[in-house]
C-alpha cells in the first residue's frame, strides 16, 4: 500500500470513531443541559413573580431557552464524560481488534459487565434517561467504528501493540492527578498560568460564562444557593385563613414564622407544586419534610427551631440523584486534564526524539518523558507558596514598575489579609491594564478592609473582567460591611453574568441580606 494512502487510512480509522462519539456525547448533552434550563427559567420566573430576588437574574433567564447556552454548556459533558468514554472505547475497540478467539471472547464479555456498571449506578435512585444515554451511546458507537474499521495497513510484529504505550502513560498520569490534585492545584494553574496570556484568558472567561448551565444539571437540592418549599396543613396550603393561628413565641403567626427562617436559609415559598423541591406538612407539633424524590422526614417543631439549618438539611437528604453522575464526570475532567498537558508535551517530545530514535523506541521514549514531565508540573503546582514580605517590602513592590513585583505584593497583602488602606501605593492599581494585577487587588482587598478602600471595590464591580468582578463580590462578603448591601443589589439586578450574579448574591448573604417576598 502506498505510504500516503496507508497515512490516510491510519488517520481515518482513528478520526472517524473519535469524532463519532464526541458528536453524540455533544448531542446528549445539549439536550440535556437545554431541559435543565428550561427548569431554571420556570422556577426562576415563579420566583419572580412571587417577589424574591433570583439568580441567575431576568437577563440571564431571558436566554435560558435559547440553543447556545444549552449547546456551549453541553461542551463540558461533551469535553469531559463524552471525551473520557470515547477514548477508553476507542483504546479498547482497537484492542479488541488485536484478539482473536477466545481471547476476544472473554474481553467482549469483561467490557460489558464493566459498561454495567455506571448504567446500573446512574439509575439506582430513579431512571435517568439523559445519563444513561452517554454510557450506552457513546462507548457502542465508538467501539464499534474502532474495531470492525481498523487501517488495513502492514504492521510490524514488535509494532503491533505499540499503540498502547500511550493509553498506560495516560492511565498512570491520571492516577498521579487523582491523587495529588486538589481544588487549589486547579486555582493555582488558573491564576499562575491561564490568566497570565490572552489565549488563557479567553478560555477562563468562557468557562465562567458557561459553567453554571451544566452544573445545575446534576446539583441536587441540598447543593442549589435557592431552593423553592410548598407549605400545607393537612391537605391545605397555608394561607391567610391560618393568619389566626397564634405561635407560642413572640405572637408571631405560624405561617409568618416559617417563612422568615426559611427565607433566612434561601427556601422560598412557591404554591406551584410541580416546581418546589421540598413540602413542609405541619401536623400537630410535628414539621412533615415531602422531597420530588419522595424521601419523608418527620421532625418535631421544637426540634426545627433549635436548628432550622440543621433539621431542612436533614429533610433534603437522600435527594442527591446525581452522586455518580458527578463523581465520574470529575474523574473524566481529571482524565482529560491528564490528556491535555500529555499531547501539550506530546508533539515538542516527538520532534526531540526523531533525531535520536525509531519506530516503537521514539514513541515509549516520547510517552515516557509526557510521563514525567505532567507529574512534574503537578508536584510544581502543588508546591507553589505565596511569596512572604513585610510591610516595607510590600510597599516597595506596589511602587515597582515590573508587574510580577506588584503582583507578588498583592498576594502576600490577601495571604496575610492586611488592610490596603496601609499602604497608599495600590491606588494606581485599579487601573492597571494587566488583569492579574486588579485580579489580585480584588483579592487583596478582601482581608481587614478600612472604609477608605471600599469605593476601590465597587469599582472593582465593574471591571470588564468576570474574574475580577466576582472576585471582588468575594471580598465584599468577607468584609461583611452593610454600606455595600444596596451597590451589590443594583449590580445583581443589572448583571449579565451568571456567575459573577453568583458571587453577588453569596456577598450579600455573608453582609445579613435577607429574602422576602418584596424582594
Amino acid at each position: 500500500m502506498p505510504i500516503r494512502k496507508e497515512k490516510f487510512e491510519r488517520i481515518k480509522a482513528a478520526v472517524l470513531p473519535i469524532m463519532a462519539g464526541l458528536l453524540i456525547a455533544q448531542i446528549i448533552s445539549t439536550a440535556q443541559v437545554y431541559l435543565s434550563n428550561l427548569r431554571v427559567l420556570q422556577t426562576g420566573m415563579a420566583l419572580n413573580a412571587a417577589g424574591y430576588l433570583t439568580v441567575p437574574n431576568e437577563k440571564v433567564m431571558a436566554g435560558l431557552n435559547g440553543f447556545g447556552p444549552a449547546f456551549f454548556g453541553g461542551l463540558f459533558f461533551t469535553l469531559t464524560i463524552g471525551l473520557f468514554l470515547t477514548l477508553a472505547a476507542f483504546f479498547c475497540g482497537r484492542i479488541a481488534g488485536q484478539l482473536k478467539g477466545t481471547g476476544r471472547g472473554i474481553f467482549m464479555a469483561a467490557l460489558v459487565l464493566l459498561l454495567l456498571w455506571p448504567i446500573v449506578s446512574v439509575n439506582l435512585d430513579g431512571f435517568s434517561p439523559m445519563t444513561t444515554l452517554y454510557f450506552l451511546m457513546v462507548p457502542t458507537v465508538v467501539f464499534g467504528l474502532s474495531a470492525l474499521h481498523r487501517p488495513q495497513v502492514q504492521e510490524e510484529e514488535g509494532n503491533r501493540w505499540g499503540f498502547l504505550v500511550h493509553p498506560v502513560c495516560l492511565v498512570l498520569l491520571g492516577i498521579i492527578f487523582y491523587t495529588q490534585i486538589e481544588a487549589k492545584t486547579y486555582s493555582r494553574f488558573r491564576d499562575e498560568i491561564m490568566l497570565s496570556n490572552r489565549a488563557g484568558i479567553g478560555i477562563t472567561n468562557f468557562y465562567y460564562q458557561y459553567t453554571l448551565y451544566p452544573a445545575e444539571v446534576f446539583k441536587s437540592p441540598e447543593q442549589r444557593m435557592i431552593r423553592t418549599v410548598r407549605l400545607t396543613l393537612g391537605d391545605r396550603t397555608l394561607d391567610q385563613n391560618l393568619d389566626q393561628i397564634q405561635d407560642q413565641i413572640q405572637d408571631k403567626t405560624l405561617k409568618d414564622r416559617l417563612e422568615k427562617v426559611l427565607a433566612r436559609y434561601d427556601y422560598l415559598p412557591l404554591q406551584n407544586w410541580r416546581l418546589v423541591d421540598l413540602t413542609l406538612e405541619i401536623s400537630d407539633k410535628d414539621l412533615v419534610g415531602k422531597t420530588r424524590e419522595g424521601t419523608v422526614q418527620l421532625i418535631p417543631l421544637t426540634d426545627f427551631w433549635e436548628n432550622p439549618k440543621k433539621s431542612l438539611e436533614k429533610m433534603l437528604a437522600g435527594t442527591d440523584r446525581h452522586q455518580f453522575f458527578r463523581s465520574f464526570t470529575f474523574l473524566s475532567l481529571i482524565a482529560v486534564t491528564g490528556l491535555f498537558f500529555y499531547l501539550l508535551l506530546y508533539i515538542p517530545a516527538h520532534l526531540l526524539f526523531l533525531f535520536f530514535l525509531q519506530g516503537a523506541k521514539r514513541e515509549m521514549a516520547a510517552a515516557l518523558f509526557c510521563l514525567l514531565a505532567g507529574a512534574g508540573l503537578i508536584f510544581a503546582l502543588k508546591g507553589l507558596d505565596r511569596p512572604v514580605m513585610d510591610k516595607e517590602e510590600i510597599q516597595q513592590a506596589l511602587l515597582s514598575e515590573e508587574t510580577e513585583a506588584r503582583i507578588d505584593a498583592l498576594k502576600a497583602v490577601a495571604a496575610k489579609r492586611l488592610d490596603l488602606a496601609d499602604f497608599p501605593a495600590h491606588v494606581r492599581l485599579e487601573k492597571s491594564p494587566v488583569l492579574l494585577v486588579r485580579y489580585w487587588l480584588a483579592k487583596a482587598l478582601g482581608g481587614r478592609g478600612s472604609d477608605a478602600t471600599l469605593p476601590v471595590l465597587l469599582r472593582l464591580l465593574d471591571d470588564p473582567q468576570p474574574t475580577v468582578r466576582y472576585n471582588a463580590a468575594a471580598s465584599l462578603g468577607k468584609r461583611k460591611d452593610r454600606a455595600a448591601a444596596d451597590p451589590i443589589l443594583n449590580r445583581l439586578g443589572n448583571s449579565n453574568h451568571w456567575y459573577v450574579q453568583l458571587y453577588l448574591y453569596k456577598a450579600l448573604k455573608r453582609i445579613g441580606w435577607r429574602q422576602s417576598p418584596l424582594g
